[in-house]
């Protein structure tokens, strides 16, 4: 049975947030594919949708593959950027330092209205009308503008964010000393709980599967679909982005990165495994593309490599 995949990410990537494909049972792997994209040195953000690449960089360069070809796309958002998320190919999301927000719309790059805010760090997009920004403060996107919420002026300490579905919008950060916020709605005054998840350890990416989520960095939780949090065995070594495998009831696997290896948690099993993917190379950014792809990462220095079999 093939089944539905939702890739989120970390800050640098992150993120998340959160594109489907499709990728057969972990099984027996395949050799990994690896490449260097020119000109992309440093790049922190991997979005995929399909077999469709985005790499987000430098001075507001998105690197895009399609059609097996690579092209430099610029964007209204002049600085570094630290993350990119979409929905599908149509609506993509890049973020980044200063406040650096721009929109792909399938066709072009685009500034964002609304507010904003320095340091922007993750981005999830769960849908064409919505999506949440992290960075000093926490932002959403109700179709027409970016607000802020204005009921807590500060997320200094949150991480990763993702959306968890659901007729109302509902967003999931994570981050520093084991912290969880639940923002419900859009807009300023849209409200806000914090929840306890029974760990101290800092949380850096999180990914979910209708309604159930798993939070990881240098320990791991499960929030099910009822808010209650539940503690999971800690990954080898501190992870930095992952993507999650999505079961008939939540999150089946976890695969994320950490370092230069490859870490992937079996949720019913509570068992991790490891494998290192391009030695010497620190990994940063990690999605899920098409069934010709699989799962994709990308190296400190613009290098990705791609894998199926799973």
């Amino acid at each position: 049975m093939r089944l539905r995949i939702r890739t989120l990410g970390f800050a640098c990537a992150c993120a998340c947030a959160c594109a489907l494909a499709f990728l057969p049972a972990v099984a027996a792997a395949e050799p990994w594919t690896v490449e260097r994209v020119p000109g992309a040195p440093a790049t922190v953000g991997l979005y995929a949708s399909g077999d469709e690449l985005w790499l987000a960089g430098k001075s507001g360069v998105v690197h895009h593959r399609i059609r097996n070809e690579w092209r430099a796309e610029a964007t209204p958002a002049l600085v570094d950027l630290l993350a990119i998320a979409g929905h599908g190919a149509r609506e993509i999301w890049a973020v980044g330092q200063a406040g650096g927000v721009a929109r792909w719309d399938g066709r072009r790059w685009d500034a964002l209205p609304g507010d904003t805010d320095r340091g922007l760090h993750a981005v999830t997009v769960p849908s064409a009308r919505t999506a949440a920004v992290l960075g000093t403060r926490l932002m959403t996107w109700n179709g027409r503008e970016l607000a802020s919420i204005a009921s807590r002026p500060k997320f200094t300490t949150l991480r990763a964010i993702v959306a968890l579905g659901g007729r109302r919008a509902r967003f999931l950060a994570v981050g520093d000393a084991g912290e969880a916020l639940v923002v419900t709605g859009t807009g300023r005054q849209a409200p806000w709980t914090h929840e306890p998840t029974g760990v101290t350890g800092d949380l850096t990416a999180v990914v979910s599967c209708s309604g159930e989520a798993i939070a990881v960095g240098a320990v791991a939780v499960r929030r099910d679909r009822k808010g209650r949090w539940h503690p999971l065995p800690s990954p080898p070594a501190k992870v930095v982005a992952a993507v999650a495998q999505c079961g008939v009831r939540g999150v089946s696997t976890v695969v994320a990165i950490g370092g230069e290896e490859l870490f992937v948690l079996d949720v019913a099993a509570r068992v991790w495994r490891r494998e290192p993917v391009m030695p010497g190379v620190p990994l940063l950014g990690i999605a899920v593309a098409g069934t010709r792809h699989g799962v994709v990462v990308v190296g400190a220095h613009g290098e990705v490599a791609t894998r199926t079999g799973w």
